[in-house]
């Protein structure tokens, strides 16, 4: 039998859609992102969760940002577009 490594799943997420006219309007919360619209990600308290493990003498291997298809657009779609 295979010993299994720990995995740390951070689910506590906090997300911004930027808009790309007015780069200080933000859409708090969406999660859509294309070549004009990027979305800032953010993830409270996973620093102390990681932290914790890393005192446990665990090391970090891989990390993965995994995203699930949520929606096509959001929030001003329009904007940024030209013709």
């Amino acid at each position: 039998m295979e010993a299994t490594e720990p995995v740390v799943t951070i689910t506590n997420v906090e997300t911004t859609v930027l808009d790309p006219v007015n780069w200080d309007q933000g859409f708090p919360s969406e999660r859509y992102f294309d070549a004009i619209r990027p979305m800032l990600v953010r993830f409270p308290g996973a620093a102390e969760t990681i932290l914790a493990k890393l005192r446990e003498g665990y090391a970090i291997n891989k990390a993965e940002l995994v995203l699930e298809w949520e929606k096509q657009e959001g929030a001003g779609p329009e904007r940024g577009r030209r013709g």
